[in-house]
């Protein structure tokens, strides 16, 4: 029984090849399910004639600020320009 050598280069066209499949299928997925979600709750929201509008607006600013202010060292600690005063820099030479 002959089994085909394939070459490497061939392995990664069908490796490639497969992945590209594999994460559009995964992605559509994630679409739909978001859309579900989301026809759901506009249902929801215009169901009820905007008795939940006020609850959700005020829900999603609070997430908003509370996610700013969580990330926000976070970046500045990253941030080579911002959050380091120049007398705290290790490369500061002093003589």
């Amino acid at each position: 029984m002959l089994i085909k050598q394939t070459t490497l280069k061939e392995e990664f066209k069908q490796f490639c090849s497969f992945f590209y499949l594999y994460l559009k299928k995964k992605v559509v997925f994630w679409i739909h399910w978001f859309e579900k979600i989301k026809d759901m709750l506009v249902a929801l929201l215009i169901a009820q004639r905007g008795k939940y509008q006020q609850s959700f607006i005020t829900t999603s600013f609070f997430l908003l600020v509370t996610t700013i202010y969580m990330a926000g060292p976070i970046i500045a600690e990253n941030n080579p320009l911002i959050g380091q005063n120049l007398d705290e820099s290790p490369f500061l030479l002093v003589v």
